[in-house]
């Protein structure tokens, strides 16, 4: 995972694949440190473009967002990796099934903070606080109230330390739980201070991948041309109107399909500016006028 790679180099170790999923900047904080020029990258469609530039050697896949699958369906078919877990951890179990791996160990992946311990030693957030930390708030503070800021926050005692979790990491773990039901690896937990997993017997669903690459399939069409005809199509979408319920009845499922790609976008306006009362549809329309400006702006250049 991007988090683990600067405690890998730390100690001499290159991996065969990194892979990064965040689509907020703090991805960057995880490569500050460089990555080995022919090391390979594999990056959701939603990251950091700026992740792009520090690899000579990036693949993209789809997600579950809507706009990564409307642009495999639509412009170029891209391996699907299963991000639904929230997390990297899940998503590199996946791109490990997905390449046909019959084993997969794992290590790290402890769902909790071990003896308050967010991250590993010399990765993201021991950088980050050693830049911030002083006489009066050293590192051990800073961690503790990075920890402790969450209200789901839960105490135990394993080999007489304290571990912490919260209900967002207990959820990490059973979303990774159920999907490695339908998942075809055998996955072992290296022991640790974490939470361990509650390993079950496979379903009759599990499915078992071989031979598959992290390749795109050939552009239906090159980028400048399936963006123009995605911004046409926004263009043409009938003006939102209330109720919503009714607006989005009465339109057909490719209007459906364009429609869910902005949904995430809104909920981003939407916890962005909480105080703003703006019913659903003049929201839906402001969110399509700044994506049709942002589709412009590409093509402009």
């Amino acid at each position: 995972s991007d988090t683990s790679l600067p405690a890998l180099l730390g100690y001499g170790i290159t991996p065969d694949l990194v892979i990064s999923i965040d689509c907020q900047l703090v991805g960057y904080h995880h490569f500050l440190r460089g990555i080995p020029e022919h090391l390979p990258l594999l990056l959701d469609l939603a990251s950091p473009p700026v992740l792009t530039r520090l690899s000579r050697n990036s693949a993209f896949f789809a997600s579950s967002h809507p706009l990564s699958l409307y642009l495999s369906s639509h412009w170029r078919r891209l391996p699907f990796i299963d991000t639904s877990g929230g997390n990297v951890s899940h998503a590199a179990v996946s791109v490990a099934d997905f390449l046909g791996a019959k084993q997969i160990y794992l290590l790290g992946i402890d769902f909790s903070y071990p003896e308050g311990k967010a991250y590993c030693r010399n990765t993201y957030l021991y950088t980050l606080f050693r830049s911030q930390e002083s006489r009066l708030n050293p590192l051990e503070s800073l961690f503790l109230s990075f920890i402790l800021k969450n209200t789901t926050i839960m105490k135990d005692r394993v080999q007489g330390a304290l571990r912490y979790t919260t209900r967002p990491l207990i959820g990490y773990k059973e979303r990774l739980e159920r999907s490695l039901q339908s998942w075809g690896a055998q996955v072992i937990q290296l022991p640790g201070k974490g939470v361990p997993l509650e390993l079950k017997p496979k379903g009759p669903q599990a499915r078992r991948h071989q031979g598959r690459i992290l390749a795109a399939g050939a552009p239906y069409t090159d980028w400048r041309t399936f963006l123009d005809g995605y911004l046409q199509e926004l263009e043409a979408l009938p003006r939102p109107s209330a109720p919503i319920s009714r607006y989005l009845y009465q339109l057909d499922k490719d209007q459906h399909a364009l429609w869910f790609t902005l949904f995430p976008a809104a909920a981003a306006f939407r916890e962005h500016d909480r105080q703003d009362e703006t019913r659903e549809h003049r929201l839906l329309s402001r969110v399509r006028d700044w994506s049709i400006a942002v589709a412009k702006r590409f093509l402009d250049r």
